[in-house]
């Protein structure tokens, strides 16, 4: 039954925080898996064409981090743990080995990974705009006291489509008034 192993080794990630929260001192931080199921109900609500293809990206999107954990994309490379380059190719190594048993997932994965479909870049996007939302939610919430405009300076020039910079710029600006 390697499909229950398969099942075994990814709900680990239900117990893996968030890199990013857990450096700004966040107690209890969202998982990845946390994370993992609002950008699928953000895709399920926003991709208006091949729908469940879009579902099935944002459910798999972060799978790889059973292997290679959550490592936080900075705004600066050279604040980076590892250059994003590496990064790229260990979290493509640990979705080969991991998908093995499950290729129909894997072609998800790989489609999100490569980034060249409209629905792949929207996935990104959502990716990028479900954690944007939690900054803010832990901001108003006062989770934690640290500035987190570094979330927002990561994310600006990476968005990739005219729905994900309408959400970024809704969000910042909810942001920017729950900082005053």
């Amino acid at each position: 039954m390697k499909d229950l192993d398969f099942f075994s080794e990814v709900g680990k990630l239900k117990e893996v925080p968030r890199t990013g929260w857990a450096l700004r001192g966040v107690e209890n931080p969202e998982t990845v898996t946390d994370h993992a199921y609002r950008v699928a109900v953000m895709a399920l609500h926003y991709c208006k064409q091949n729908t469940l293809r879009c579902v099935g990206m944002a459910l798999v999107h972060d799978l790889p981090e059973v292997i290679t954990g959550d490592v936080a994309v900075r705004a600066n490379e050279k604040d980076q743990e590892i250059p994003s380059a590496e990064k790229a190719e260990q979290e493509k190594a640990a979705a080969k080995k991991l998908f093995e048993p499950q290729p129909e997932m894997y072609s998800l994965w790989l489609e999100y990974f490569e980034n060249k479909t409209p629905g792949a870049r929207l996935v990104h996007d959502l990716d990028k705009v479900e954690m944007l939302l939690q900054a803010l939610e832990y901001t108003r919430d006062k989770r934690t006291s640290e500035d987190l405009e570094e979330f927002f300076e990561s994310t600006e020039p990476r968005m990739q489509t005219d729905k994900g910079r309408e959400l970024w710029s809704e969000i910042r600006r909810r942001y920017l008034e729950a900082c005053k």
